[in-house]
């Protein structure tokens, strides 16, 4: 899970990583994690974790779905009016680590 942000002022690190097929990537925007719900509650990073963590197994397109659907859900609300955004990426294609990988994309 990465966070999407960009402030000014800031800098940010360059990070590299090697994702192998079937390597699922999260992406969202602040507005995810700064949803409240009737009692005052703060939607946890850690609990946005768990709901990716549970819905792995769908592709990415669906995946965004159901994230987007229990965020509206824990704030009880029919649209999110917040700078919410989240993208998914899984790697497709075969290979062994080293290999080049498969082409990102955004659903199957």
């Amino acid at each position: 899970l990465f966070p999407l942000e960009m402030i000014e002022e800031n800098t940010y690190p360059l990070r590299t990583m090697q994702l192998e097929p079937g390597d699922t990537v999260f992406f969202y925007t602040d507005g995810v994690v700064e949803l409240w719900d009737e009692e005052g509650k703060a939607l946890e990073r850690s609990e946005l974790i768990r709901w990716v963590e549970d819905d792995l197994h769908l592709a990415p397109q669906a995946l965004i779905d159901r994230i987007y659907e229990r965020a509206m859900q824990f704030a009880d609300v029919s649209h999110l009016d917040d700078d919410v955004a989240v993208f998914a990426i899984r790697v497709h294609g075969e290979g062994a680590a080293g290999s080049a990988p498969g082409p990102a994309t955004t659903g199957e």
